[in-house]
């Protein structure tokens, strides 16, 4: 038997640290075809570390079935003792490069784009499999016009060790804390990040100019001012800070089957929200406008809220009030994710947000620590704006 079973190599598609990707073409048993794969050979063939990348990679992609995976096709060791597998081979380009080259992606495309890698994920996630390095350039679109999700090389099964991120800027905040366990939210966080780079050629938290990702993705909320309010209602919560914010893959297939529906008994009334969307527009509109302004925002029932936007510069910093002048008493579950969000309570028992926020992200704060933390109703809010 040859070195690389009846493999042959075609042309070299990309090398790293770890080992080399090739295009290698086979004839196909019994059937007098030619089939196309990608082999992936090892460096270092003798390292511990390598070696079971490698196993865990080949045992992830054998154990998975996915029109948007690419297949296990054939594995082995070479005389020089590295270690080499082929998967079926997807022709086309990189989300990475797909971009640049052709510009942002066309709703239709980016709807496609999040249902097939949702797919993937859903998948995955169902076998107890965590991908772990999604990215852009982790995500092909083939020359037929499908997506589908590669590179499981640091992919993990449930109560594996998780690999350690050093510098990767599509992580999710919890992947640079050796103490957290990851969950499949990791794989949504990073899916919802490079969404947005299909929309705009950037990652979410490249605004923050000068401080490193790792320092934003902990600590910031994601920029959303390049982004129409439907794809934000998308994305939001797929960023968000604490892993059990975010939606399962398995909801987010419903969220793209449902783009873009409206509620066709949702009236937008002067003073009258129904919807998380509607306050996070009239916070954006207003914003867009005047800087500095008062949010009051109340129920029926008589439960409300009173929010001071205040500019400084080019950022924004908010203030609620008091739970004495809002006549209750905030859940233990609301403070503490208030607290999440970065709010503090000051002396005179009202809420700020500890470090002032880029006035483009302050609708998507604004808006969750409302819900999450003043837990409010949808049934119907009344609101006021004093400028």
């Amino acid at each position: 038997m040859k070195e690389y079973g009846d493999w042959e190599f075609i042309e070299l598609l990309g090398s790293g640290a770890f080992g080399q990707v090739w295009k290698v073409s086979r004839e196909a048993p019994g059937l007098g075809v030619r089939q196309l794969g990608a082999l992936k050979r090892s460096k270092h063939g003798t390292d511990e570390m390598v070696r079971d990348l490698f196993k865990s990679e080949v045992s992830v992609l054998a154990s998975l079935s996915s029109p948007y995976i690419p297949s296990y096709l054939d594995s082995g060791v070479d005389l020089g003792g590295n270690y080499w597998m082929v998967s079926s081979f997807v022709e086309g380009k990189t989300l990475w490069k797909l971009v640049p080259d052709d510009g942002d992606l066309s709703k239709s495309e980016w709807l496609k784009l999040g249902s097939h890698i949702t797919a993937a994920l859903v998948s995955a996630h169902s076998k107890g499999i965590k991908h772990l390095d999604i990215k852009p350039d982790n995500i092909m679109r083939s020359y037929t016009g499908d997506f589908a999700l590669v590179d499981f090389g640091l992919a993990k099964r449930q109560f594996e060790e998780n690999p350690i991120v050093q510098n990767q800027s599509y992580s999710a905040p919890e992947q640079f804390d050796a103490t957290q366990e990851l969950t499949p939210a990791a794989d949504i966080f990073s899916f919802g990040a490079s969404l947005y780079f299909a929309l705009t050629g950037q990652n979410p938290f490249d605004k923050y100019q000068g401080l490193p990702f790792r320092e934003a993705v902990q600590s910031l909320g994601p920029a959303m001012s390049e982004i129409d309010t439907d794809y934000r209602a998308v994305l939001a919560p797929m960023l968000a800070l604490l892993p059990s914010l975010r939606p399962s893959a398995q909801d987010l297939l419903k969220v793209f089957e449902n783009f873009g529906e409206k509620n066709p008994n949702v009236v937008w009334h002067p003073t009258r929200i129904k919807s998380w969307d509607q306050l996070d527009e009239l916070i954006y509109e207003t914003l867009s406008e005047k800087k500095s302004f008062t949010l009051h925002l109340a129920q029926p029932d008589g439960t409300n809220v009173v929010c001071e936007i205040r500019s400084i510069r080019d950022a924004v910093e908010i203030v609620f009030s008091s739970e004495k002048e809002m006549n209750r008493t905030l859940s233990a579950e609301g403070r503490f994710q208030l607290s999440e969000i970065g709010f503090s309570l000051r002396n005179d028992g009202r809420y700020y947000l500890r470090e002032p926020l880029l006035t483009d992200d302050c609708p998507e704060v604004l808006v969750g620590a409302i819900s999450l933390g003043y837990e409010l109703s949808l049934a119907e809010l009344s609101y006021r704006i004093d400028l």
